[in-house]
């Protein structure tokens, strides 16, 4: 298979020093450390006009038009998802830039110009599952919970083992969190903290993703704060009645100084499976996989999978084993960077027959599924604002 990591073959990306950022919401404050370690930030161009004005660690954010001679002087690094990127894209275009000559995704960016002129393996997102067990039952979970019938813990040894394995192989990820399942579940969630905390400084962002169903007791309030650790709460009150529980819940988690991000009024992509299963043809469903581009990946069993969603409908035996849905890192050899960028291919989608089996039973994430459903919808569950939740 030919590489996808090809897009910056303009000479001058190689001393790269001086950048501008575009994008600072929740993505682009992620990744603004990052690029602070590395290049001095000219400016942060944002089409917020409520972030417009501000100044960022001395950085002024501007919008487009204040930033256009800028924007013809420097690199940009594009920090949105992919799902945002197309307009900005245009934007740029519109001003005479070209893509990948002129500016990129962070996405692409990132463990691209790391691994050509730095010589490193940096991913930009891999999850840790740590539990397939839930404190909801909701029809239409990406991680397919309520069909799977041998739910469990993933065991400390185990992920101890995963763990190391993938730090030994990548030198930076930008973006990590643990989650199930419900994560606050997990009986040794402090054991696992503790061992992500050997490694946190090649871990940007640490957070746990939480349904917000859960209150951590002291000690593992202790250990969110102790290594720096966000909470990335799904709110489906719309869909569920426990708005008094979260409420409570950020009201600890500020308490004790426990960084905190709540979504409300979320939509989900219905992907169908398994209640219906989509019928792409091989065609179809390598444009299928294209629209979709997840940015989430999954680390279990010693091994990075491409797509959550087909990682939980294979371990949780809805479906068959794909070898090509992984990277098994026990075959990487931690010390061959050539054998190492197996794992950034990964990440890019770069599977072998250019789409995973899966794609051709599921609805995907991407702008072609049109499907968009109520968040949490609960099946057979009567789930109320209570401490029995």
């Amino acid at each position: 298979m030919e590489t996808r990591l090809n897009r910056l073959t303009k000479t001058d990306w190689k001393d790269l020093k001086d950048i501008i950022l575009f994008g600072y919401g929740r993505y682009g404050s992620r990744v603004l450390p990052y690029l602070q370690k590395d290049f001095n930030i000219v400016a942060i161009v944002d089409n917020d006009v409520q972030k417009q004005g501000k100044i960022v660690d001395g950085i002024s954010i501007v919008n487009l038009k204040e930033a256009q001679e800028l924007l013809h002087n420097y690199k940009v690094i594009v920090a949105v998802q992919a799902f945002f990127y197309a307009e900005i894209c245009k934007q740029l275009e519109e001003m005479g830039l070209r893509e990948y000559d002129d500016f990129i995704i962070w996405s692409q960016f990132f463990p691209e110009w790391y691994y050509k002129y730095q010589k490193k393996i940096c991913v930009e997102k891999t999850d840790i599952v740590i539990t397939s067990f839930c404190s909801l039952n909701c029809e239409s979970c990406s991680a397919f919970i309520p069909y799977i019938k041998e739910k469990k813990h993933e065991k400390l040894k185990d992920l101890e083992n995963s763990i190391r394995l993938f730090f030994e192989r990548v030198d930076r990820v930008q973006d990590m969190n643990l989650y199930g399942g419900e994560p606050f579940l997990h009986p040794q969630l402090c054991g696992i903290i503790e061992l992500l905390g050997k490694y946190r400084h090649k871990i940007g962002y640490l957070g746990i993703i939480t349904n917000g169903t859960i209150i951590p007791d002291s000690q593992v309030l202790h250990m969110l704060k102790k290594y720096h650790i966000g909470v990335s709460i799904s709110d489906y009150s719309a869909s569920i009645d426990y708005k008094g529980k979260l409420d409570r819940l950020c009201k600890i988690l500020n308490e004790n100084e426990i960084s905190t991000v709540r979504t409300v009024n979320m939509i989900w992509f219905d992907l169908g499976f398994p209640r219906k299963k989509m019928r792409y043809g091989r065609e179809e469903a390598k444009t299928h996989m294209t629209s979709c581009n997840t940015a989430c990946h999954d680390l279990i069993d010693g091994k990075i999978y491409y797509c959550i969603a087909d990682r939980a409908a294979q371990l949780g035996g809805l479906i068959p084993y794909s070898k090509k849905s992984y990277v098994d890192l026990n075959t990487i050899d931690k010390d061959s960077l050539e054998s190492r960028k197996e794992i950034l291919e990964l990440c890019a989608g770069n599977i072998e027959g250019g789409y995973l089996d899966f794609c051709q039973l599921c609805g995907g994430f991407g702008y072609d599924n049109k499907d968009e459903i109520l968040a949490a919808k609960q099946i057979n569950k009567n789930v109320k604002d209570n401490e029995d939740l």
